[in-house]
């Protein structure tokens, strides 16, 4: 700074201690804290210097505007009560109850210049604890289920999980995989008491996960006449809320639950076609859907390009066409429902997929049992060295499917058999479908990356179902 002519002011003010004040004199400006003196006042000191970027001050007075106080802002602070109840636990289903809860919060320093404001009281929430309901006599679990996927619970108290579906059996459903420090040897995937959309929730207060109710009404099969049973372990249940985002930064625009039948411990899976599948969505344009079938999973297709027309379960298999990072395996399903006379009103689909599968498929020997870490695979991954014997097919992650749908002005409300032909209510077997009657064919179900103008229509989202090392060492080769 080249110094030049100094004008000095001394200002007065009153009761202006600790706030910053702003103060102009012509050309000159200065912000600073008033300093208090020993007649009561405060004095702030204007100092205005001539140099090359700045007029001079002329002569011994200078037009002094108010001076501007600026005050800090202050933001809200307090502090929130604890969470209480707002009413009673609801009745166990399947292995979840619910009930209100609510907090307040106390403000204690209130918000002011522009500070952030309070939160809004009261807050509420739903909570859930898991619990468990003896199973009545008189009803017969259907399902098969494995001693060796108990771990520490007894069979008594894992068939405790289960629901009455008003046609003389219960089915096993939904539990965590730990109560307290006892695990199961497999896990289910998410909670379904996560899903918030009221129209799904609705749902599964009339029609609860019920895993094998779809199954036990296909009774076509040689040997089965009293319906397929599909293995416990493989019912995992996916989960995706509208606004969730992945790791590719696409979002969910459907809420939906699903529940596919896919375990990864043995070799049936590839060999066998039909998989069941419980699905409900909700989107601004479909609305509410609700169905359940046996998909047709198709054959087995190597896990590698170009990939197999579906449907078709694409696997790590022996021998391999190309080498691979990991034993991802991917389904790509779907089942029409039919009216009787042939008309189709829809093609509902289901994409699930698993990184990290117990069990690979030989096609030469489709009962043959072997683990992914097998040595003569070896040859086909890109990293023979890493471990795979930790694999217990608890990292997957499932695509939030949207249908097809040809029923403009259609039934909203079709009974169908397991396979998606319209049937009679009154058949015993019969299942409700709930339909839009729309025309929505290849709808998106996410949204495109920044930049994009498309990609992946529906949206997916990775999960690891493993837990903490603890509970993922408790996951036996059965899941």
């Amino acid at each position: 700074m080249i110094k030049g002519l100094a004008v000095v002011f001394v200002l007065l003010f009153a009761s202006l201690a600790n706030a910053q004040t702003t103060v102009i004199l012509g050309d000159c400006r200065v912000t600073g804290l008033p300093k208090p003196y020993a007649d009561g006042d405060f004095r702030l000191t204007v100092r205005c210097e001539k140099n090359g970027n700045q007029k001079p001050v002329v002569g011994d007075k200078a037009q002094i505007l108010r001076p501007v106080v600026v005050q800090p802002p202050v933001n809200c602070a307090g502090t929130w009560s604890a969470w209480v109840p707002a009413g009673d636990w609801s009745a166990c289903n399947g292995g979840t109850q619910t009930r209100p809860e609510s907090r307040a919060f106390t403000v204690t320093t209130p918000a002011s210049n522009g500070g952030l404001a309070c939160p809004a009281s009261p807050e509420t929430r739903t909570a859930s604890q898991s619990c468990t309901v003896p199973p009545p006599t008189g009803e017969p679990l259907f399902g098969v289920s494995d001693p060796a996927i108990l771990g520490d619970f007894t069979a008594a108290e894992h068939d405790a999980y289960s629901v009455s579906m008003g046609d003389g059996y219960r089915y096993r459903t939904w539990h965590p995989q730990c109560v307290g420090t006892k695990c199961f040897a497999h896990e289910h995937g998410d909670n379904p008491a996560q899903i918030t959309n009221p129209e799904i929730v609705a749902s599964l207060k009339t029609a609860p996960l019920a895993f094998g109710y779809i199954g036990r009404r296909m009774q076509h099969l040689p040997g089965e006449a009293n319906g397929h049973e599909e293995p416990n372990e493989g019912f995992k249940v996916f989960t995706a809320k509208i606004g969730e985002c992945n790791d590719e930064a696409r979002c969910n625009l459907t809420e939906s639950l699903s529940v596919f039948h896919m375990g990864t411990g043995g070799p049936r899976r590839g060999a066998t076609r039909f998989h069941s599948n419980d699905l409900r969505y909700w989107n601004v344009d479909s609305g509410f859907v609700h169905t359940r079938l046996m998909m047709d999973t198709g054959g087995v297709d190597n896990v590698c390009d170009p990939r197999g027309g579906e449907p078709v379960k694409d696997m790590f298999t022996l021998p391999n066409r190309c080498k691979v990072n990991s034993g991802y395996e991917i389904w790509t399903t779907s089942q029409y429902i039919h009216l009787a006379d042939g008309r189709a009103l829809g093609r509902p689909r289901a994409v699930p997929a698993v990184f990290d599968p117990i069990t690979v498929f030989n096609p030469a020997n489709p009962s043959e049992v072997i683990y992914a870490w097998d040595d003569r695979f070896k040859p086909y991954r890109n990293f023979p060295n890493d471990d795979w014997t930790i694999n217990r097919g608890c990292v997957r992650e499932s695509y939030a499917q949207v249908a097809n749908w040809w029923n403009a002005g259609g039934p909203t409300q079709v009974y169908t058999d397991s396979m998606g032909h319209e049937t009679s209510q009154a058949n015993p077997l019969a299942i409700l479908q709930t339909i839009p009657a729309k025309e929505i064919v290849d709808h998106r179900s996410s949204t495109v990356r920044p930049g994009e103008t498309a990609g992946n229509q529906a949206f997916k989202l990775r999960k690891d179902y493993c837990g903490t090392p603890a509970q993922k060492a408790k996951l036996g080769l059965k899941n």
